[in-house]
């Protein structure tokens, strides 16, 4: 792992939410804005501003790690979100 995948890494890693986010949409291979919202209230059980996901999906984009098409959202590098992945406990 390079050091820009290190950093990338750390970003995600940082944030619990950002990292389960992440999880889901490589497991589903996409999903929409509302599923991954249902999704993060029913893991972490709470009500969650709707802010607060796009935040976290805004930045995944920036990371390079999602891509968004039309209502989808999927995983734009599998090996790289895969290698993410495996640091998630």
């Amino acid at each position: 792992m390079g050091e820009r995948e290190i950093l990338i890494a750390a970003k995600v890693l940082k944030n619990e939410k950002r990292s389960f986010i992440l999880k889901k949409i490589f497991e589903s291979t996409e999903m929409t804005w509302s599923q991954i919202v249902d999704t993060v209230e029913t893991r972490f059980n709470i009500r969650v501003n709707p802010n607060t996901v796009s935040f976290h999906l805004k930045a995944l984009i920036e990371l390079g790690l999602i891509s968004k098409y039309g209502d989808l959202y999927t995983i734009r590098d599998k090996s790289q979100a895969q290698e993410i992945l495996n640091q998630v406990k």
